[in-house]
């Protein structure tokens, strides 16, 4: 791989993580486009973890608060006591499902889930979810209305996302089809 084909990857994560697309599928179709040689998993998987030092570095103010509420909650006998630790229990909670799937799958995952075609499929597929839930109706609940089984729904579509890179949604967007989160 060259420089100036990394640079573009990372410019493909960066610009495509925090969109309602799927980054892994832009990485995954990058290569088969240009007609490159893919890099593979463990590259895309690197890209992800950049990702995520990058938003840990940005948000620690508010990830530290979180942990704070969860064991000041601990401390005091109520986990879920206050706002801030309920929020960072059901984001600890709608992180197991991902887990699970992702340790089942590790070794089918590069074949299986890298070709371009279930990627087209998966994509429009994507784009049809995406409409109709910019067509359901507002809510102005706040993040407090996120309940536990919530918190699990939200899990497991990040975890079919993680899996097939169909259900590229952000959380937030996931909770939106039923339920308009301002964070």
């Amino acid at each position: 791989m060259t420089y100036g084909q990394g640079i573009l990857y990372g410019a493909i994560q960066g610009l495509t993580e925090f969109l309602p697309v799927s980054s892994s599928a832009h990485l995954t179709l990058l290569p088969w486009l240009a007609g490159w040689e893919d890099p593979g998993l463990g590259f895309d998987v690197a890209l992800h973890v950049g990702t995520l030092l990058a938003v840990l570095w940005y948000f620690w103010r508010d990830w530290w608060e979180l942990a704070r509420g969860a064991l000041e909650g601990l401390r005091r006998g109520a986990p879920i006591g206050t706002e801030k630790a309920s929020l960072f229990w059901k984001i600890a909670a709608a992180s197991v499902p991902g887990a699970v799937l992702g340790l089942a799958l590790e070794h089918k995952a590069e074949e299986a889930f890298r070709a371009p075609a279930l990627i087209a499929c998966t994509l429009t597929s994507l784009g049809a979810l995406l409409y109709w839930s910019d067509r359901r109706p507002d809510s102005s609940a706040g993040v407090d209305a996120i309940s536990w089984s919530d918190a699990l729904w939200i899990g497991l579509a990040q975890a079919a996302n993680d899996a097939t890179t169909f259900f590229q949604i952000p959380s937030e967007r996931v909770v939106e089809i039923g339920t308009q989160v301002t964070v």
